[in-house]
């Protein structure tokens, strides 16, 4: 770059990461293919080295994109550029990707935090009794920790015809455990098809068009997961999320979310069992 700003020279890589050749990037500046705040942070820096003298090495930088597309991360050094008598004619500086390094870090740290939340979440409902509380505190720490769209359990009546909304709360805040919306099970739905087979259902690209229970609760899903809660291979219910997101669901998150169900199935036992207890006692 000149003392400028405006780029002089540039490699046939970094051009293709511009997306234009490289006869299209001479004279301009950062301005027109960064976004203005990055833009005036490469300006800055540049700024620094010229007064200063002092070089930029081997910095991490979160590259802010002018035309909206996905952020990347890139090591970067920046060094003086001078002439044949010595004076500072502008700056040169490399670049390497690390936008894959950057995402799996990332996805290592959001591995972590689901993890936590896991953990944090089954200590909650496996400390109530009353399987009321413990699906209403599971369905709003489940939304609140993972910032999914909706988070809803359903459970088979007796005898069994039949799937019951038992907690759940609309993106609005409304309590959707307290509507009574059932399903019959032999009704065509993935909720019903889920209590049926015991096997979990997934659709990571919901196009609006698909007949959802709720549908209007939750206009802007995108992805749909119902996993069973199944008590020795027999299902009592189902989990069900949803997000705004396509593809919210990938195999790591399936999996967590499978644990997490499993604790639940846990909890509605154990509560199951204690207020039959109490009610054999109190009739006894």
């Amino acid at each position: 770059k000149d003392l400028n700003g405006r780029y002089t020279r540039i490699s046939q890589a970094v051009a293709q990461q511009y997306g234009v050749p490289p006869t299209q990037v001479l004279g301009k500046t950062d301005f027109d293919f960064f976004a203005v705040e990055y833009a005036q942070e490469i300006q800055a820096e540049e700024r620094r080295m010229l007064e200063t003298g002092q070089p930029t090495f081997d910095k991490i930088e979160r590259e802010i994109w002018r035309d909206g597309r996905p952020d990347s991360w890139a090591i970067k050094s920046r060094l003086l550029l001078k002439g044949d008598d010595g004076r500072v004619i502008g700056s040169f500086g490399t670049a390497r990707d690390i936008t894959d390094i950057k995402m799996a870090q990332e996805a290592d740290k959001r591995h972590v935090h689901q993890l936590t939340m896991v953990a944090e979440v089954g200590r909650a409902v496996t400390s109530s009794l009353d399987i009321g509380n413990l699906l209403r505190v599971m369905t709003e720490l489940v939304q609140e920790a993972f910032k999914y769209y909706g988070v809803n359990v359903w459970l088979l009546t007796e005898p069994g015809e039949a799937v019951q909304l038992k907690a759940g709360t609309s993106p609005q805040g409304e309590d959707l455990g307290r509507s009574g919306v059932e399903l019959p099970v032999q009704q065509p739905s993935s909720i019903t098809h889920v209590c049926r087979s015991g096997e979990y259902e997934l659709n990571n690209n919901l196009s609006g068009d698909e007949a959802l229970p709720l549908a209007d609760y939750f206009p802007d899903a995108r992805s749909w997961l119902v996993l069973p809660l199944k008590v020795a291979e027999k299902p009592i219910g189902v989990l069900e999320i949803r997000s705004e997101c396509a593809d919210a669901f990938q195999e790591d998150d399936i999996m967590l979310l499978r644990s997490l169900a499993d604790q639940v199935t846990i909890a509605i036992r154990n509560a199951s069992l204690y207020q039959a207890e109490q009610s054999r006692r109190h009739f006894a």
